[in-house]
Protein backbone atom coordinates (compact mmCIF):
# COMPACT_ATOMS: atom_id res chain seq x y z
CA UNK A 1 0.00 0.00 0.00
CA UNK A 2 2.68 2.53 0.89
CA UNK A 3 6.41 2.29 -0.41
CA UNK A 4 8.05 2.52 3.05
CA UNK A 5 5.43 0.80 5.42
CA UNK A 6 7.68 1.97 8.50
CA UNK A 7 8.22 5.49 7.80
CA UNK A 8 4.06 5.22 7.64
CA UNK A 9 3.69 3.91 10.91
CA UNK A 10 6.03 5.83 12.57
CA UNK A 11 3.69 9.31 11.15
CA UNK A 12 0.78 7.44 12.89
CA UNK A 13 3.07 7.13 16.18
CA UNK A 14 3.80 10.60 16.20
CA UNK A 15 -0.08 11.61 15.61
CA UNK A 16 -0.87 9.45 18.84
CA UNK A 17 1.79 10.75 20.58
CA UNK A 18 1.24 14.76 19.83
CA UNK A 19 -0.21 16.49 22.71
CA UNK A 20 -3.54 18.27 22.52
CA UNK A 21 -4.33 15.92 18.88
CA UNK A 22 -7.82 14.42 19.70
CA UNK A 23 -8.45 11.47 18.21
CA UNK A 24 -11.64 12.51 16.17
CA UNK A 25 -9.28 14.92 15.00
CA UNK A 26 -6.24 12.22 14.02
CA UNK A 27 -8.88 10.08 12.11
CA UNK A 28 -10.07 13.29 10.30
CA UNK A 29 -6.36 13.77 9.34
CA UNK A 30 -5.57 10.25 8.40
CA UNK A 31 -8.49 10.33 5.99
CA UNK A 32 -8.01 13.39 4.68
CA UNK A 33 -4.45 12.58 3.20
CA UNK A 34 -3.05 9.96 0.96
CA UNK A 35 -0.70 8.81 3.53
CA UNK A 36 0.04 9.56 7.19
CA UNK A 37 3.35 10.91 6.64
CA UNK A 38 1.93 13.29 4.07
CA UNK A 39 -0.11 15.04 7.21
CA UNK A 40 3.43 16.17 8.33
CA UNK A 41 4.57 17.78 5.53
CA UNK A 42 1.64 19.77 5.05
CA UNK A 43 1.59 23.30 5.68
CA UNK A 44 0.42 24.83 8.62
CA UNK A 45 -2.73 27.02 6.94
CA UNK A 46 -3.89 23.45 4.85
CA UNK A 47 -3.47 21.68 8.44
CA UNK A 48 -5.97 24.69 9.52
CA UNK A 49 -8.44 23.41 7.77
CA UNK A 50 -8.73 21.02 10.64
CA UNK A 51 -6.66 21.93 13.66
CA UNK A 52 -6.40 25.24 15.51
CA UNK A 53 -3.50 26.68 14.50
CA UNK A 54 -1.11 26.69 17.26
CA UNK A 55 -1.64 22.78 16.68
CA UNK A 56 -1.20 23.31 13.06
CA UNK A 57 1.72 25.27 13.46
CA UNK A 58 3.25 22.11 15.80
CA UNK A 59 2.62 19.70 13.44
CA UNK A 60 4.11 20.85 10.77
CA UNK A 61 7.19 21.72 12.24
CA UNK A 62 9.26 18.90 13.40
CA UNK A 63 8.90 16.86 16.34
CA UNK A 64 9.32 17.96 19.59
CA UNK A 65 12.20 16.57 22.06
CA UNK A 66 9.17 14.84 24.62
CA UNK A 67 7.50 13.60 21.48
CA UNK A 68 10.79 12.35 19.65
CA UNK A 69 11.57 10.51 23.25
CA UNK A 70 8.69 9.07 23.67
CA UNK A 71 8.64 7.33 20.19
CA UNK A 72 11.79 5.97 21.20
CA UNK A 73 10.69 4.44 24.50
CA UNK A 74 7.98 3.12 22.42
CA UNK A 75 10.68 1.70 19.92
CA UNK A 76 12.84 0.31 22.12
CA UNK A 77 10.27 -1.42 24.43
CA UNK A 78 8.95 -2.97 21.10
CA UNK A 79 12.38 -4.35 20.54
CA UNK A 80 11.22 -6.72 23.61
CA UNK A 81 9.55 -10.43 23.67
CA UNK A 82 6.02 -10.30 22.98
CA UNK A 83 5.33 -6.72 22.04
CA UNK A 84 4.88 -4.45 19.98
CA UNK A 85 2.16 -1.37 18.76
CA UNK A 86 -0.19 -1.95 16.72
CA UNK A 87 -1.43 0.96 14.07
CA UNK A 88 -4.35 1.44 11.90
CA UNK A 89 -1.93 0.12 9.16
CA UNK A 90 -1.72 -3.09 10.83
CA UNK A 91 -3.17 -6.47 9.88
CA UNK A 92 -3.25 -7.19 13.62
CA UNK A 93 -5.21 -4.00 14.65
CA UNK A 94 -8.54 -5.53 16.00
CA UNK A 95 -11.53 -4.73 12.88
CA UNK A 96 -14.36 -4.56 15.92
CA UNK A 97 -12.56 -0.78 17.38
CA UNK A 98 -13.64 0.47 13.37
CA UNK A 99 -16.92 0.91 15.36
CA UNK A 100 -15.58 3.68 17.34
CA UNK A 101 -15.27 7.58 15.85
CA UNK A 102 -12.86 7.90 18.23
CA UNK A 103 -10.84 4.57 17.70
CA UNK A 104 -7.06 5.12 18.99
CA UNK A 105 -4.40 5.37 15.91
CA UNK A 106 -2.14 3.06 18.21
CA UNK A 107 -2.32 0.34 20.47
CA UNK A 108 0.00 -0.83 22.41
CA UNK A 109 0.42 -4.98 22.97
CA UNK A 110 2.41 -7.23 25.09
CA UNK A 111 1.14 -10.83 24.17
CA UNK A 112 -0.50 -12.83 21.32
CA UNK A 113 -2.15 -10.00 19.10
CA UNK A 114 -3.70 -12.89 17.35
CA UNK A 115 -6.34 -13.05 20.46
CA UNK A 116 -7.95 -10.16 18.58
CA UNK A 117 -9.46 -11.95 15.67
CA UNK A 118 -10.99 -14.33 17.45
CA UNK A 119 -14.54 -14.43 19.01
CA UNK A 120 -15.51 -12.63 22.37
CA UNK A 121 -17.30 -11.53 25.18
CA UNK A 122 -16.43 -8.78 27.20
CA UNK A 123 -16.88 -9.22 31.09
CA UNK A 124 -17.05 -6.76 33.60
CA UNK A 125 -18.55 -6.05 37.22
CA UNK A 126 -18.48 -4.95 40.28
CA UNK A 127 -15.03 -3.93 42.05
CA UNK A 128 -16.71 -5.11 45.38
CA UNK A 129 -18.55 -8.25 44.27
CA UNK A 130 -19.30 -10.88 46.54
CA UNK A 131 -18.60 -14.34 46.36
CA UNK A 132 -20.81 -15.27 44.23
CA UNK A 133 -20.26 -13.03 41.65
CA UNK A 134 -16.60 -14.05 42.04
CA UNK A 135 -17.28 -17.64 40.94
CA UNK A 136 -20.14 -16.94 38.66
CA UNK A 137 -17.83 -14.72 36.70
CA UNK A 138 -14.92 -17.41 36.83
CA UNK A 139 -17.38 -20.25 35.93
CA UNK A 140 -18.41 -18.27 33.09
CA UNK A 141 -14.84 -17.50 31.47
CA UNK A 142 -13.95 -20.73 32.08
CA UNK A 143 -16.00 -21.87 29.88
CA UNK A 144 -15.93 -19.16 27.40
CA UNK A 145 -12.43 -19.87 27.29
CA UNK A 146 -12.79 -23.64 26.89
CA UNK A 147 -14.99 -23.11 23.80
CA UNK A 148 -12.38 -20.63 22.00
CA UNK A 149 -13.98 -17.54 22.99
CA UNK A 150 -11.71 -14.84 24.05
CA UNK A 151 -13.39 -13.10 27.49
CA UNK A 152 -11.93 -9.57 27.66
CA UNK A 153 -12.28 -7.06 30.40
CA UNK A 154 -10.53 -4.49 32.02
CA UNK A 155 -7.68 -5.64 35.17
CA UNK A 156 -9.68 -4.58 37.86
CA UNK A 157 -10.32 -5.44 40.62
CA UNK A 158 -13.75 -7.52 41.51
CA UNK A 159 -15.84 -9.35 38.32
CA UNK A 160 -12.34 -8.21 35.95
CA UNK A 161 -9.93 -10.44 38.05
CA UNK A 162 -12.08 -13.40 38.44
CA UNK A 163 -12.89 -13.16 34.53
CA UNK A 164 -8.77 -13.16 33.61
CA UNK A 165 -8.83 -15.65 35.97
CA UNK A 166 -11.43 -18.13 35.14
CA UNK A 167 -9.74 -17.91 31.59
CA UNK A 168 -6.76 -18.67 32.64
CA UNK A 169 -7.42 -21.70 34.99
CA UNK A 170 -8.27 -23.59 31.48
CA UNK A 171 -4.76 -22.46 29.31
CA UNK A 172 -2.89 -25.84 30.32
CA UNK A 173 -5.84 -27.82 29.03
CA UNK A 174 -6.35 -25.70 25.71
CA UNK A 175 -2.88 -24.49 25.56
CA UNK A 176 -3.54 -20.55 25.59
CA UNK A 177 -4.89 -18.11 28.17
CA UNK A 178 -8.07 -16.79 26.02
CA UNK A 179 -8.53 -13.48 27.63
CA UNK A 180 -7.67 -9.74 26.45
CA UNK A 181 -6.93 -7.40 29.48
CA UNK A 182 -7.82 -3.88 28.51
CA UNK A 183 -5.88 -1.33 30.78
CA UNK A 184 -6.40 2.36 31.15
CA UNK A 185 -2.79 3.03 32.01
CA UNK A 186 0.32 2.95 30.12
CA UNK A 187 1.75 -0.21 29.58
CA UNK A 188 4.49 0.58 32.27
CA UNK A 189 1.69 1.38 34.97
CA UNK A 190 -0.06 -1.85 35.73
CA UNK A 191 -3.24 -1.00 38.01
CA UNK A 192 -3.74 -1.81 40.31
CA UNK A 193 -0.24 -2.58 41.42
CA UNK A 194 -1.41 -6.02 43.06
CA UNK A 195 -2.42 -7.02 39.96
CA UNK A 196 1.20 -7.03 38.29
CA UNK A 197 1.17 -10.91 38.94
CA UNK A 198 -1.95 -11.28 36.90
CA UNK A 199 -0.80 -8.88 34.95
CA UNK A 200 2.50 -11.33 34.23
CA UNK A 201 0.20 -14.51 34.20
CA UNK A 202 -1.69 -13.53 31.27
CA UNK A 203 1.18 -12.75 29.02
CA UNK A 204 3.40 -15.51 30.58
CA UNK A 205 0.26 -18.31 29.64
CA UNK A 206 -0.69 -17.02 25.92
CA UNK A 207 -3.35 -14.08 26.34
CA UNK A 208 -2.72 -10.32 25.79
CA UNK A 209 -2.42 -6.92 27.93
CA UNK A 210 -3.61 -4.07 25.83
CA UNK A 211 -3.56 0.07 25.92
CA UNK A 212 -3.85 3.11 24.13
CA UNK A 213 -2.46 5.24 26.56
CA UNK A 214 1.17 6.18 26.36
CA UNK A 215 4.14 4.96 28.58
CA UNK A 216 3.93 6.99 31.73
CA UNK A 217 0.18 7.03 31.78
CA UNK A 218 -0.48 6.68 35.01
CA UNK A 219 -4.16 6.46 36.85
CA UNK A 220 -6.69 8.90 36.42
CA UNK A 221 -10.54 8.72 36.44
CA UNK A 222 -11.64 10.07 32.83
CA UNK A 223 -9.19 6.82 31.87
CA UNK A 224 -11.74 4.08 32.87
CA UNK A 225 -14.77 5.83 30.81
CA UNK A 226 -11.99 5.36 27.75
CA UNK A 227 -10.81 1.91 28.78
CA UNK A 228 -14.56 0.85 28.64
CA UNK A 229 -14.97 1.70 25.41
CA UNK A 230 -12.32 -0.19 23.86
CA UNK A 231 -13.78 -3.32 25.86
CA UNK A 232 -17.45 -2.73 24.86
CA UNK A 233 -16.16 -2.33 21.20
CA UNK A 234 -13.79 -6.07 21.29
CA UNK A 235 -16.74 -8.12 22.38
CA UNK A 236 -19.79 -9.35 20.67
CA UNK A 237 -21.59 -9.06 23.62
CA UNK A 238 -20.69 -7.36 26.71
CA UNK A 239 -22.04 -9.56 30.03
CA UNK A 240 -22.54 -7.34 33.47
CA UNK A 241 -22.16 -10.01 36.13
CA UNK A 242 -22.30 -7.67 39.16
CA UNK A 243 -23.35 -4.04 39.22
CA UNK A 244 -24.61 -0.91 41.59
CA UNK A 245 -26.92 1.42 40.28
CA UNK A 246 -24.38 3.29 39.45
CA UNK A 247 -21.47 1.82 38.56
CA UNK A 248 -18.80 2.20 35.47
CA UNK A 249 -19.74 -1.01 34.24
CA UNK A 250 -23.04 0.27 33.35
CA UNK A 251 -21.19 2.43 30.89
CA UNK A 252 -19.81 -0.34 29.53
CA UNK A 253 -23.04 -1.91 28.87
CA UNK A 254 -23.91 1.22 27.69
CA UNK A 255 -21.37 1.92 25.04
CA UNK A 256 -21.89 -1.73 23.62
CA UNK A 257 -25.46 -0.95 23.25
CA UNK A 258 -24.55 2.04 21.32
CA UNK A 259 -22.15 0.14 19.25
CA UNK A 260 -24.85 -2.47 18.55
CA UNK A 261 -23.46 -5.69 20.47
CA UNK A 262 -25.67 -7.31 23.08
CA UNK A 263 -25.84 -7.20 26.41
CA UNK A 264 -26.41 -9.45 29.29
CA UNK A 265 -27.17 -9.47 33.07
CA UNK A 266 -26.59 -11.54 35.33
CA UNK A 267 -30.27 -11.40 37.98
CA UNK A 268 -29.84 -11.58 41.74
CA UNK A 269 -32.12 -11.41 44.76
CA UNK A 270 -34.56 -8.51 44.85
CA UNK A 271 -33.43 -5.08 46.78
CA UNK A 272 -29.81 -6.24 46.72
CA UNK A 273 -27.31 -3.25 46.08
CA UNK A 274 -24.31 -5.33 44.11
CA UNK A 275 -28.44 -6.50 41.06
CA UNK A 276 -29.52 -2.79 41.09
CA UNK A 277 -27.49 -2.35 38.17
CA UNK A 278 -28.33 -5.24 36.96
CA UNK A 279 -31.77 -5.56 37.18
CA UNK A 280 -31.91 -2.06 35.68
CA UNK A 281 -29.93 -3.21 32.20
CA UNK A 282 -32.41 -6.41 32.33
CA UNK A 283 -35.85 -3.62 32.64
CA UNK A 284 -34.42 -1.73 29.33
CA UNK A 285 -34.29 -4.94 27.27
CA UNK A 286 -30.96 -6.34 28.29
CA UNK A 287 -30.42 -10.24 28.18
CA UNK A 288 -30.91 -12.08 31.33
CA UNK A 289 -27.45 -14.73 31.78
CA UNK A 290 -27.11 -16.99 34.12
CA UNK A 291 -24.37 -19.49 32.40
CA UNK A 292 -22.38 -19.33 29.38
CA UNK A 293 -25.74 -21.59 27.65
CA UNK A 294 -27.44 -18.61 28.06
CA UNK A 295 -25.12 -16.80 25.34
CA UNK A 296 -24.39 -19.89 23.03
CA UNK A 297 -28.73 -19.43 23.00
CA UNK A 298 -28.21 -16.20 21.60
CA UNK A 299 -25.66 -16.78 19.32
CA UNK A 300 -27.43 -19.42 18.12
CA UNK A 301 -24.33 -21.67 19.23
CA UNK A 302 -25.79 -23.98 21.64
CA UNK A 303 -24.04 -27.09 20.53
CA UNK A 304 -20.59 -25.41 21.63
CA UNK A 305 -21.36 -25.51 25.41
CA UNK A 306 -20.66 -28.62 26.13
Amino acid sequence: MFQNRDVERLALLRLHLEPKVSLVQARYLFEAFDAPSDIFKASAGKLGHWLPSELAQRLSAPPSPMVSDAMRVVIGWAAQPHCQWLTWLDAQYPAALSDLIDAPPVLYARGDVGLLACPAVAVVGARTANFAGHQLAFNLCRDLALAQWSVISGLAQGIDASAHRGALSVSSQIGQARTVAVMGTGMDQIYPARHQALADAIVDRGGLLLTEAAFGTALSPHLFPKRNRLVAALGRATVVVQAKARSGSLITARLANELGRDVFAVPGPAGAPLFEGCHGLIRQGAGLLESADDLWRAFGLLTLAK
